[in-house]
């Protein structure tokens, strides 16, 4: 986590960690070694690896999307993994080059056993419409396509940035909260927001307190505090920070905007305080490749903001859910076994570690930064 602290300013340092414990690294690595076989290698052809599948929500939609951008710049898409047949995985490698996204030891089994290049996705160097650009640029230059491809993608920008100016414009006439939580938060996640949509953005709820059961440190979430209040100052975006706020604190944000933007998983529990959130994950299901993804995104939301808001009391927002462990109840049993699971998670090697210095609010997070206080 220290490492991707580094990142946020530095994008091109950006730390690969796979994600382990699901047994994804796993199953690829027998794949490359079990199942694949030498093919002859397709000029200007990649490989993507997916995470999914066909019964992904929008799967086939963001894969349509990806081939017929990626076919106007006259690169194939050999294969998607995992998302494909196991014939598709038997020819993976006639691919030139393999688009990294959850794992890299399968990329360097594959580039050490059949001699496939391999281009990592990295998360920040690639985000917002600058980042699509130069993801693109660096694809193509890893096919040997320089010079080859520079007028399709500029194409492609402009018409997004005209689509998006058009959105921008109805954006701009609103104020908007957004409340983010989870363990790959970054300050370039929010950035997109004002730069991209032109949405204003007045208040930025972030909840660090899962961050603690990943045996995250006080001392490393305050960096994270205090280089997002750093990030948005040279970003110059007037965004209030507040930390950690109770549905009651989110209650009052609400109430100074015109609309809340986040995820869906927390929907009924804010419910539960009358608070209507917009799903901005809305626009996961569109292709990270290319730039239309994101059109459709502002697309999508204005669709959210100009729809009447069902107001019905359905049973599933009506349970004692835990805030702080949403969607698990707020029931003793289950609060123990998640306080044993945390537990564990702490104790395994190769953490983030509790060093004990420092802490929540410390000396020096920045002016942006406070506990929500009601007014």
């Amino acid at each position: 986590m220290k490492e991707h602290l580094k990142a946020w300013k530095d994008p091109t340092i950006f730390p690969f960690r796979e994600i382990r414990g699901c047994g994804h690294m796993e199953v690829m690595l027998t794949i490359v070694d079990q199942l694949m076989e030498e093919q002859d290698a397709v000029e200007h052809s990649v490989n993507i690896e997916t995470f999914g599948g066909r019964r992904t929500f929008g799967y086939a939609r963001q894969l349509e999307e990806t081939r017929k951008l990626f076919a106007s710049m006259g690169i194939t898409v050999q294969t998607s993994l995992l998302s494909c047949t196991v014939d598709e995985l038997k020819r993976a490698p006639a691919a030139e080059l393999n688009i990294v996204g959850r794992g890299l030891r399968w990329a360097e089994q594959m580039k050490k056993k059949f001699g496939t290049k391999h281009l990592l996705r990295r998360r920040f160097f690639y985000s917002g419409l600058d980042g699509t650009d130069r993801f693109l640029m660096e694809m193509a230059s890893k096919l040997g396509m320089d010079g080859e491809v520079e007028e399709v993608i500029l194409r492609e920008k402009n018409h997004a940035l005209e689509e998006l100016e058009r959105y921008g414009k109805i954006f701009a006439n609103h104020d908007f909260a957004l409340f983010m939580q989870g363990f790959f938060f970054t300050p370039h996640s929010v950035q997109a927001y004002p730069v991209d949509y032109n949405i204003p953005l007045k208040y930025l709820c972030l909840d660090t307190r899962r961050l603690k059961e990943h045996n995250v440190s006080d001392k490393t979430i305050e960096g994270i505090l205090k280089q997002t209040d750093e990030l948005l100052d040279e970003w110059d975006l007037d965004v209030e920070l507040v930390l950690n706020p109770t549905l009651s604190e989110l209650s009052e944000v609400a109430k100074k905007v015109d609309y809340v933007l986040g995820g869906r998983n927390t929907a009924l529990l804010y419910e539960q305080a009358g608070i209507r959130v917009l799903d901005t994950s809305i626009g996961t299901y569109s292709s990270p490749f290319g730039f239309g993804g994101k059109v459709e995104f502002a697309m999508n939301l204005l669709r959210e903001m100009r729809r009447d808001h069902n107001k019905r009391n359905t049973i599933v927002s009506r349970l004692n859910y835990d805030e702080t462990y949403y969607p698990m109840l707020a029931d003793s049993t289950s609060l123990a076994a998640r306080e044993m699971w945390s537990g564990m998670w702490s104790m395994r090697g190769g953490g983030d570690g509790d060093d004990g210095d420092g802490g929540y609010g410390g000396e020096g997070v920045g002016r942006r930064h406070r506990q929500w206080q009601e007014s």
